[in-house]
């Protein structure tokens, strides 16, 4: 007995040990989801929170099982099936790629793996070398000779740690390998993130000319660069197009499209690879940057919103300082209907008539037109557009009302900042029309390009 009791006490100094990693594991991030700002980086305690729930998700996830089993086995003096049972549930964790998030269900994918799990594990071998200790005839030497293959093991995961971080560019480190973080598992781009001219806007009429070279890949699916399914079949050679508000009330823009604004020249390296330039109409270069392509990350980086999103100026931030009302005075158009030509660029509407009444002053001009309202039965839909000089629609107004479709308008006052529209009728009668960001939501047609390309 007097021999096996320093077995002893080195076997209970190692199941202390393993406790306390284990226990500072649960302060530090297992991983790291693609929806970490929502979720947190999933913290030992969150995770432990989460078990009673485990076998809801994928099988991987019953590694958070085991944390039973090595509580067994901290507490029994042997506990050599314990062990078995708490390693054979953890082996489950090399498969653990995604994690459910909501009854959708919602998965999330895993991204990278955090000094938490590190720790976790570590306080499993521990425990598991306490119980291998009691038993072996030399355990000082092989408690050694495991020490040295575990410190080996810690080792080349901060090289990995490090090697990671130095090929990643800014964007990837702080999205993929953040300080918590042991390291990643997904594929390392590298790529230099070029930034976007500051100074540079995308005009919300700008005559874009796209030459993409991939025809199958999926680019501008989400952005205003995408092409609509079906192009407007009055389109006139020569003529860029373009629709305001395309899903309820669409208000179709036809402007002289001789000369393109700016280009985007998508061109492939390689099948996972490939560079976008845009320039602008003279071929004065903007912005270029190279992306690329794979199965779990789809395209990256991720194209910047001042590339594809247009930009429609705010009346209150262009021009309108002040509290006081501005009122806009009649001045009626040549014609109304669902054709009217303003400036340099044609409207024409799919559903509703222009009022041949519109309202402006020596910078603004406010056109408005009627259709008959969708969610209300027997009621008129209002809307109204706000230009500046330049033919620029800088703001969007809409409302339902019941007046009569040949309702005489007398003003237009502009308020709360340029975000509220009254329209005073006949009989002293005033409608608000509140500002409609939806109003503003612009995509370019399906043939707008392929005129545009025409020689």
């Amino acid at each position: 007995m007097e021999n096996r009791q320093p077995h002893l006490s080195l076997s209970d100094a190692l199941k202390l040990l393993a406790f306390i990693l284990w226990f500072i594991s649960l302060s530090l991030p297992g991983f790291l989801t693609s929806h970490a700002d929502s979720w947190g980086n999933w913290t030992g305690w969150i995770l432990l929170s989460v078990m009673p729930f485990a076998f809801l998700q994928p099988a991987s996830c019953w590694a958070l099982y085991s944390n039973i089993f090595f509580w067994v086995a901290l507490l029994r003096k042997d506990g050599i099936i314990s062990l078995g049972i708490m390693w054979l549930m953890t082996a489950t964790i090399i498969f653990h790629t995604t994690i459910l998030v909501s009854e959708m269900p919602k998965f999330d994918p895993v991204l990278s793996w955090g000094w938490g799990a590190v720790l976790w594990l570590l306080s499993y071998i521990v425990l598991t070398l306490a119980r291998a200790v009691r038993h072996h005839s030399d355990p000082a030497l092989f408690l050694c000779i495991a020490g040295f293959f575990c410190s080996l093991a810690i080792t080349l995961l901060i090289g990995l740690n490090i090697y990671q971080y130095r090929i990643m560019n800014d964007e990837e480190r702080e999205h993929l390998l953040p300080p918590s973080m042991a390291f990643t598992t997904q594929t390392i781009s590298g790529i230099e993130i070029q930034p976007v001219p500051e100074d540079f806007r995308l005009p919300a009429d700008a005559n874009i000319i796209v030459e993409n070279a991939i025809p199958d890949l999926k680019l501008l699916r989400y952005t205003s660069l995408k092409d609509t399914d079906k192009p407007f079949p009055g389109a006139k050679p020569g003529y860029y197009y373009g629709i305001l508000n395309p899903y309820d009330y669409p208000v179709i823009i036809a402007r002289p499209g001789n000369v393109a604004d700016y280009r985007y020249q998508i061109v492939p390296d390689t099948p996972q690879r490939f560079h976008i330039t845009l320039r602008r109409g003279n071929g004065e270069p903007v912005w270029q940057q190279e992306f690329r392509t794979d199965s779990s990350r789809g395209i990256y980086p991720p194209l910047p919103e001042k590339i594809w999103r247009r930009d429609f100026p705010f009346y209150k931030e262009e021009t309108y300082k002040e509290e006081s009302d501005i009122t806009l005075r009649a001045c009626p158009l040549p014609q109304g209907g669902k054709h009217i030509r303003l400036h340099d660029m044609e409207l024409i509407l799919e559903k509703g008539e222009f009022l041949s009444q519109a309202f402006c002053n020596e910078k603004y001009t406010l056109i408005l037109f009627m259709a008959e309202a969708k969610s209300r039965s027997g009621s008129l839909y209002i809307a109204a557009y706000l230009l500046n000089q330049h033919g620029d629609i800088i703001q969007g107004y809409d409302s339902i009302t019941d007046w009569p479709n040949d309702v005489l308008l007398e003003s237009a006052t502009l308020s709360g900042n340029g975000y509220d529209l009254y329209l005073k009728a006949e009989k002293e009668e005033t409608l608000l029309l509140d500002d409609s960001s939806s109003l503003r939501t612009y995509r370019e047609t399906a043939n707008t390009h392929m005129l545009q390309q025409q020689p």
